[in-house]
């Protein structure tokens, strides 16, 4: 969430905020579309072009459900936009419609990313050295 908010707030100055339907922020991760339902009234989205924004994509399965939910409700459209875009790790067909960076698997910090809530305030997105983080895996 926190990393999704530093990018949000970047991509905000390149849109017309008057026309941007805004979703109620929900401080959690939306990893099952219980959590999406429970956090959004999905109605108030129909005939709506919706913009979802992520700040990296990984298998692509959660925004693949995401994604299938808002057009089942009727939404207009459903676009994706990415910072980081893992193409590597994805077994489904889901490409983000706009992307920043393709992404190498590794596992990235910086700009909103952390690890353990450490290294998010970075002004950068690097790659951590996986002795840091070996000892959880």
């Amino acid at each position: 969430m926190h990393g999704l908010a530093v990018y949000t707030k970047s991509l905000s100055g390149e849109f017309d905020l008057a026309t941007v339907y805004k979703l109620q922020l929900c401080r959690m991760n939306i990893r099952t579309i219980e959590n999406l339902e429970n956090c959004v009234n999905l109605t108030e989205l129909k005939g709506r072009h919706v913009l979802l924004c992520e700040d990296i994509i990984d298998t692509g399965h959660t925004l693949e459900k995401i994604r299938a939910k808002v057009m089942g409700e009727g939404a207009a459209s459903c676009k994706l936009v990415a910072l980081l875009n893992k193409r590597e790790r994805r077994t489904n067909g889901l490409q983000p419609e706009y992307e920043g960076f393709e992404c190498p698997n590794e596992f990235v910090i910086g700009y909103g990313l952390d690890f353990d809530s450490k290294y998010r305030e970075l002004p950068y997105v690097g790659v951590l050295k996986p002795e840091l983080y070996a000892h959880i895996l």
